[in-house]
């Protein structure tokens, strides 16, 4: 995670590219259901952001659920379909 004393402020001097370690996750919808392959690959983006920063890299880990997207859309328009025959 970022924390106040983590983070880069005006007077900063630039970091080098390999001080830098970037990780993403796939967000999981909301209306979809959590299971063992979410976590497996979370574990995975987690230690390795972790191990990174434990070695001093600057991590930046952003994480988040998505409440919206193409699966809720989709689940809607099929909905209305149904409804409309």
């Amino acid at each position: 995670g970022v924390y106040a004393e983590d983070a880069p402020s005006a007077g900063d001097e630039e970091v080098a590219d390999d001080d830098k370690f970037f990780v993403t996750f796939p967000y999981p919808y909301m209306n979809g259901r959590l299971h063992l392959g979410h976590v497996f690959s979370i574990t995975k983006s987690e230690f390795a952001a972790r191990f990174n920063k434990l070695i001093g890299k600057k991590v930046l880990f952003p994480f988040a659920f998505h409440c919206t997207g193409m699966p809720i859309s989709a689940a809607a328009l099929k909905l209305d379909k149904l409804l409309k025959e």
